[in-house]
């Protein structure tokens, strides 16, 4: 290998093994790795890596000490285990704490739980035109295994995806047959609306999943944290209770009700409370059809174009989304942006509504 190639290869030797670097490397190389990368994209789990370990005699307090580069310490696939059990851990090793570390708020004292004032859907101008019409969002078949998990089973109930977010401000990947911000429609609504915290829902764990994709400047990206809510009695109860973990809305930290305050809170994604302080995005996804609320309603959803304010004000309404690269300014949306046109964020620009307010009682 080159010059640079080799002080690369030792760097990250060095990052990784620390004082046992050489040692590690020389038993790499021996197994015919050279680049960083490629071990990386060969074991891209704890699990993986610590079996890979084992196998080259690699010395197990090495081996451990490294480990924690390689991910979290999320069970292996190839372990026979309860599925909920499985689940469980999968959350413990990704946010910490003891057994039930995610269900419990003393395991994150001094982490700050933003309150959740939207559910946001995210959708093409066609769907959202027909959503419009029939003031329903109907529900679908999950169809995207790596990110929706048992749910794009085909006996999987349909259901209807929101993304929760404290000012309705944020990007989203959804949907991803649909690549420009312009040509989508962003459907917000307060989540308090779908009666989600009472008792006649039950709420599951689906899945926390990496990204497809890792980004282009090598930074972390949110992970996405799935969530299904299920009405008691509905006929996808039992598979929900066989393939996913049945979690206490009250006190499941990701995301959770406050009776006191009346909202759902969590974490916000840009803090970064999971492991190696990576960001979280919680995903909803309702087991019905979601009726709209909206008003009045004016069906061409291409003009008409209006400021975030209101939607911030009434909590409701039909915008274009940010893009995947600026994101809503949350201060003008409240109204208070001291910065005008030198803001790095949306304003009004971009933002169109697709019906008029209800006025009146």
């Amino acid at each position: 290998m080159d010059v640079q190639n080799q002080r690369d290869w030792e760097k990250w030797g060095r990052d990784v093994f620390g004082p046992h670097w050489q040692q590690a490397i020389q038993l790499l190389e021996q197994e015919g790795y050279s680049d960083s990368k490629d071990v990386e994209k060969y074991m891209p789990t704890q699990a993986l890596y610590l079996e890979f370990a084992r196998r080259i005699g690699m010395p197990d307090h090495m081996a451990r000490q490294s480990a924690s580069h390689f991910g979290p310490n999320l069970p292996s696939a190839a372990l026979q285990m309860d599925r909920q059990d499985r689940l469980a851990l999968e959350l413990v090793g990704w946010y910490g704490g003891d057994a039930w570390g995610f269900d419990n708020s003393a395991s994150f004292v001094g982490d700050a739980r933003i309150p959740f004032e939207f559910l946001v859907h995210d959708t093409t101008i066609e769907n959202a035109t027909r959503i419009l019409e029939e003031q329903l969002i109907k529900a679908v078949g999950a169809n995207d295994s790596h990110y929706d998990n048992k749910l794009a089973n085909g006996t999987a109930p349909k259901v209807v995806f929101f993304t929760a977010a404290q000012y309705g401000t944020d990007p989203t990947v959804y949907p991803r047959d649909c690549a420009e911000a312009k040509d989508k429609r962003r459907f917000s609504m307060r989540p308090s609306h779908l009666g989600l915290h009472t008792d006649a829902f039950h709420m599951y764990f689906v899945s926390i999943s990496e990204p497809r994709q890792k980004s282009d400047s090598g930074k972390n990206q949110p992970l996405q944290l799935h969530i299904v809510f299920v009405r008691v009695g509905h006929p996808g109860m039992a598979y929900c209770d066989e393939h996913f973990l049945l979690v206490n809305k009250r006190t499941f930290q990701p995301f959770f009700w406050k009776p006191l305050e009346a909202c759902w809170r969590g974490f916000d994604f840009t803090a970064g409370q999971a492991f190696q302080g990576r960001g979280v995005k919680v995903n909803i996804a309702v087991a019905e059809d979601v009726v709209m609320w909206y008003g009045d309603l004016v069906m061409d959803v291409v003009s008409h174009s209006v400021n975030l304010q209101e939607v911030w004000e009434t909590k409701y309404g039909v915008t274009v989304p940010p893009t995947q690269k600026k994101s809503g300014c949350i201060f003008w949306a409240r109204g208070n942006c001291g910065k005008g046109a030198s803001c790095n964020h949306f304003h009004d620009h971009g933002f169109e509504r697709a019906f008029q307010p209800r006025r009146g009682p």
